[in-house]
């Protein structure tokens, strides 16, 4: 098993000296890989869907509304021309570890945030949902 391990290694190894010093074997590589994945693909082309079907619902609904899609450009950009400042530290923890992150209360609002860090960011979504007409962390 040593000896299969280690011919594996240097195969890697060599691989990897020829992709860095040869571009045209880094292109050759890509798209035989890019093959092979088509290939796997259409053999089984339903289960291919199926695993695609699976990995939208699990991904987060707000991913896909666009009111959403448009609050965070809208943010992205005030924060590039200066608009917004994103602090270094989150306002309810004052943790520097995370990464700080936008929070919108109304998508209809989208320059109307909060600050947090990420794990604040998530608690605040796991919260209970207010009725209509309070504002929740207000």
């Amino acid at each position: 098993m040593y000896k299969i391990y280690s011919k594996h290694i240097r195969k890697c190894r060599e691989r990897y000296a020829r992709w860095m010093l040869d571009p045209a074997f880094a292109e050759k590589e890509k798209i035989r890989k890019r093959l092979s994945y088509r290939k796997r693909r259409d053999a089984n082309l339903e289960a291919f869907r199926e695993r695609e079907r699976r990995w939208a619902k699990k991904k987060p609904q707000s991913k896909r509304i666009p009111e959403h899609q448009k609050a965070r450009l809208e943010v992205r950009k005030a924060v590039m021309n200066g608009i917004l400042i994103r602090p270094k530290r989150c306002p309810k923890c004052l943790s520097s570890k995370d990464r700080i992150q936008a929070h919108h209360h109304d998508y209809s609002k989208p320059l109307e945030i909060e600050w947090l860090c990420s794990r604040c960011h998530g608690k605040e979504h796991r919260l209970p949902k207010e009725p209509e007409g309070k504002e929740r962390g207000k």
